[in-house]
C-alpha cells in the first residue's frame, strides 16, 4: 500500500499488479480479516488467485469467494485500480475504486485491534462530485440512500475488518432528473438469499 504511487500507474486492462494469494479459508484468519483481504484485492483490481484447500473450505469462506458484487467490482471493465485515499491517525484507511458506468467502491478498513470504531465522513471529504448517490454494502447486502456529498455519513468498522461499498450517483447537481449509471442497475430482493442481499440485476 505504501508504494501505491509507483504501482498503481502501471496497472490497467490486461496487466495487474499482484500481491500475492488470497488467504481466505487458511488457517489463521478471522472472518473480519478474510473480508478483509476480499475487499482490498478487489479494490485493487489484484487477481483473486486462492491459496485454500477446497475440500475443507468452511461456507463462510465460501461465501466471501464467491460475492458476486466483489468479484465484479474486482473484474470492472475500467481496470482502473484503486488506491488509498486516506490514512488516519485513529488507525482507519479508505481506499477507493473507479468504476464503469460512473459507479465507485469505497472499502473503509480498520487497523485496530481494540473495538468497533464509529467513522464519521462525507463523500466530499474523499473527493466525490457535487450529487446524490446510493451505496450498496457488498458483504451484508444493505442498500444505503440519501448520500450526498455534503452531508456526513458513519460507518462502524470491527477491528482488522472493513466496511466495503459499491457506490453510485442518482443525480448530479445542475444535470436534472436523477438517473443510474447503468440503465442495467435494477436491484431486487433474493428470495433464497438468508442474509436478504440486494444484488445489481445484471451480477
Amino acid at each position: 500500500m505504501d508504494n501505491q504511487d509507483e504501482l498503481q500507474p502501471v496497472a490497467g486492462p490486461g496487466r495487474w499488479n499482484d500481491p500475492d494469494m488470497l488467504l481466505v479459508g487458511d488457517f489463521g484468519l478471522s472472518l473480519d480479516q478474510s473480508r478483509s483481504q476480499m475487499a482490498l484485492w478487489s479494490v485493487l483490481a489484484a487477481p483473486l488467485f486462492m491459496s485454500n484447500d477446497l475440500r475443507t473450505l468452511s461456507s463462510e469462506a465460501r461465501k466471501i469467494l464467491q460475492n458476486k458484487l466483489a468479484i465484479a467490482i474486482n473484474q470492472d471493465p475500467l481496470g482502473v485500480q484503486g488506491r488509498r485515499v486516506l490514512k488516519l491517525k485513529s488507525g482507519i484507511q479508505v481506499f477507493l475504486r473507479p468504476l464503469s458506468h460512473s459507479a465507485s467502491s469505497l472499502v473503509f478498513l480498520s487497523r485496530r485491534t481494540d473495538m468497533p470504531f464509529r467513522y464519521e465522513t462525507s463523500l466530499r471529504e474523499l473527493n466525490y462530485t457535487s450529487g446524490e448517490y446510493q451505496a450498496v454494502d457488498v458483504f451484508t447486502g444493505a442498500l444505503i440512500t440519501g448520500l450526498t456529498d455534503d452531508k456526513n455519513f458513519t460507518v462502524i468498522i470491527n477491528p482488522t475488518g472493513v466496511v466495503m461499498w459499491y457506490v453510485y450517483p442518482t443525480m448530479h447537481h445542475g444535470r436534472g432528473e436523477g438517473r443510474d449509471p447503468d440503465p442495467r442497475l435494477n436491484y431486487k430482493l433474493e428470495d433464497d438469499s438468508p442474509t436478504g442481499n440486494q444484488w445489481p440485476d445484471f451480477l
